[in-house]
Parts: C-alpha cells; sequence; structure tokens
C-alpha cells in the first residue's frame, strides 16, 4: 500500500498511474481563486490536488474527473476518508465527453505532457503521460465550455509549449490572465503555470517560482507555498 501523508488529508495512490509529485503539489498550492463554488480537478488521478483544493476553499463543491476506472476508485477511496468527503466527489469518464449542468468557477488540470515521445510499456500510464485521448488544445476548449462566465481554468504544462497553447486558445476566445514560470532549479525553467479566461485581461500577471535550489533542497518559497498541506520535519 502507497500512502501520502498530509496534515489533513492521506492519499493512497497504489493503483494511481501517476503518483503524487512536485508538479501536484505546486498546481494545487499555488490556485488562487475568488470564493469558487463549483470546482472541477480533470484527470483527477488519485484526486491530491482535488482535496488540495476542498481544503483550501471551504465552501465548494469539488468533482475530480479521470478516465482511468482504477484511478477513480481510487480517488473515491481518498475522498471518503478525507474531511472534506461531503463536498467531494469522482467521476469515470472522458472529459470531452463529460457534461454538466452546472458551470464551474474553476476547473484544474494537471495534464499529459508529451505528444509521442518516451512511451511506456504501461498502458495506464501512457494514457496518463501522453497526448493520445486528448490534446492540450482540446482539453482547455473543453475547459471552456464548463466554465462560468468569470471562472478561469489553471493549467500546469511544459514551458516550451506554452506560446503554441495559448496562441491556440486565444483564437477561440480563451484568453491568458497570468502565467507563472516554474523553474525545478534556479536558471532551469522546465513548466508553466498557465491561468486562462473568456474574458481578455486588463492586466496579464506574469511572475516566476522556484522549487529547488542549487543543492535539490526545496526553496524557502516552496516550503511557504505548501506549508499548509505538508507535515513539518519530524512530524506525521
Amino acid at each position: 500500500m502507497s500512502i501520502f501523508h498530509f496534515k489533513n488529508f492521506d492519499v493512497e495512490q497504489g493503483e494511481s498511474p501517476q503518483k503524487v509529485g512536485t508538479d501536484a503539489m505546486v498546481l494545487g498550492a499555488l490556485v488562487r481563486c475568488q470564493s469558487p463554488q463549483q470546482i472541477l480537478d480533470v484527470g483527477t488521478g488519485c484526486g491530491v490536488i482535488a482535496l488540495m483544493l476542498a481544503q483550501q476553499f471551504k465552501n465548494a463543491e469539488v468533482m475530480g474527473l479521470d478516465i482511468h476506472q482504477k484511478a477513480t476508485e481510487e480517488a473515491h477511496f481518498n475522498f471518503k476518508n478525507s474531511p472534506f468527503k461531503k463536498r467531494l466527489k469522482a467521476i469515470h469518464q472522458s472529459f470531452l465527453s463529460f457534461q454538466s449542468v452546472n458551470k464551474f468557477d474553476l476547473i484544474v488540470a494537471n495534464p499529459p505532457f508529451f505528444e509521442q515521445s518516451l512511451n511506456s510499456s504501461d498502458q495506464n500510464r501512457n494514457l496518463a503521460r501522453h497526448e493520445k485521448e486528448m490534446t492540450l488544445v482540446e482539453l482547455v476548449l473543453k475547459a471552456k465550455s464548463l466554465l462560468s462566465q468569470q471562472g478561469e481554468i489553471w493549467i500546469i504544462i511544459p514551458s516550451d509549449r506554452s506560446e503554441s497553447i495559448t496562441k491556440e486558445a486565444e483564437q477561440s476566445g480563451v484568453f491568458l490572465h497570468q502565467q507563472i514560470y516554474l523553474y525545478g532549479k534556479p536558471n532551469r525553467h522546465v513548466r508553466d503555470v498557465l491561468v486562462l479566461g473568456k474574458s481578455k485581461p486588463v492586466d496579464l500577471v506574469r511572475q516566476s517560482f522556484t522549487i529547488r535550489d542549487e543543492n535539490g533542497s526545496y526553496t524557502r518559497e516552496y516550503i511557504e507555498l505548501t506549508h499548509e498541506f505538508h507535515w513539518e520535519k519530524g512530524g506525521k
């Protein structure tokens, strides 16, 4: 049994193709939104981001959606054993075929990164890491159809994909509101968090965030960002 312990909940991750990782931690902790009521976590996996959002936004209903049956079952297990179980729901379905009567104020995704390279022999892991079932552009456009008028999409992607994705999204009426440059180490720009919405922003916000220092230790800004989720050193 593979369990990741947080301050306020535990995450069983033995069945999910993608485990709890730094990308999920950073995205879940970075998200800022003004009092969302309905939240959707696309490709929820073991449900870690959905759980983080449920902890952060105490009045929100959070839905985790995943195409993998076993991952969805695992997310459901983690949800029902959390303090936020009444506000969490796990759904087994393809995002592209997903329909909802309610619009979402916040849609979050830690999607597949790779278009064709680095295929794994594990087909479930391939689906989790590669754009075989849904491209990044398809994800953004589908999210637009489910988004409330003032809602936002938060998505983490490789930095070399950001320019093309934002250009294609803008052509379809989805505009970049914020871009957070993620550095694995100083001067090593590896990922971006893009914040997108239906309206054109008054001011486009760009900022940077560094996860580890040159020695490989977590930076102070990472520790402070994730403080409300991680146990202190020497804790549980």
